[in-house]
């Protein structure tokens, strides 16, 4: 009955472990951060535009030169991928983002958490070389996808670095200095839109490339509850088989 029991019980933490494994594997918790600013130079311009009514943005050097952040809190369960012609990428429409805009100090000038109904999302373009923060998104299925992918700020890429195989599923950090915002694109860029965050609406003016961006996803070592959950119907089980050992 003993050698059952324990045969059974050995199964049994077998496949929790493979669970935990399986749950740990497929999703995990990812921040997404993009901060774009100018090169610091007099004649170069920092990001600009209006957040809640504080207005933001100047040349290098002056009162007004800002930093821009943005944020986005996710799952890697949620990244999905598309292809629209010869154009693959991947997507994650599913989390919560903020915004700050910053001095070149650090700062905090204005900041504030984006409502749903400004869309935000994290995207890349793997053929095309660009990744960023777009808005109003919408899935590969949508006819209003991809929404706007260079608003409010994405950074282009030149083929020196790895975005062109990246998934958005893992650690990664990529800079380049052609970052861009702009309404409208692939077309001519339009005035900006009205980003709705709990500061007042976020309006950023048109710029295509001449400024710094650094992209960077990093996961969260934090485990998954799913996985947490397991471990402990694990430890549990361990518990009831040393006290059948006991008896």
């Amino acid at each position: 009955m003993h050698a059952l029991m324990l045969g059974c019980t050995s199964r049994l933490l077998l496949l929790v472990s493979a669970l935990a494994f399986a749950a740990a594997v497929g999703a995990a918790p990812i921040t997404y951060t993009e901060v774009i600013s100018g090169y610091g130079s007099p004649t170069d311009k920092s990001p600009s535009g209006t957040l809640g009514g504080v207005a933001f943005g100047g040349l290098g050097g002056s009162a007004g030169e800002a930093v821009l952040k943005l944020t986005f809190q996710g799952d890697t369960a949620d990244v999905v991928p598309f292809s629209v012609g010869s154009t693959h990428g991947y997507e994650i429409l599913v989390g919560t983002a903020s915004v700050q805009v910053l001095n070149t100090v650090g700062n905090v000038l204005a900041q504030g958490a984006f409502l749903p109904s400004a869309g935000i999302y994290v995207s890349i373009d793997n053929t095309n070389q660009g990744v960023g923060f777009g808005s109003f998104g919408a899935l590969p299925s949508d006819p209003q996808f991809p929404g706007q992918p260079l608003y409010p700020y994405s950074i282009i890429l030149n083929g020196t670095s790895d975005v062109g195989t990246f998934d958005l599923k893992g650690n990664d950090i990529i800079q380049s200095v052609n970052a861009a915002s702009c309404v409208n694109f692939p077309l001519a860029c339009a005035p900006a839109l009205a980003l709705p965050t709990t500061a007042g609406d976020l309006y950023v003016d048109e710029n295509f490339g001449g400024q710094f961006g650094t992209f960077t996803a990093a996961l969260a070592s934090v485990p998954e509850p799913s996985t947490l959950v397991l471990v402990g119907l694990a430890v549990a089980v361990l518990g009831a088989l040393r006290k059948q050992r006991t008896n």
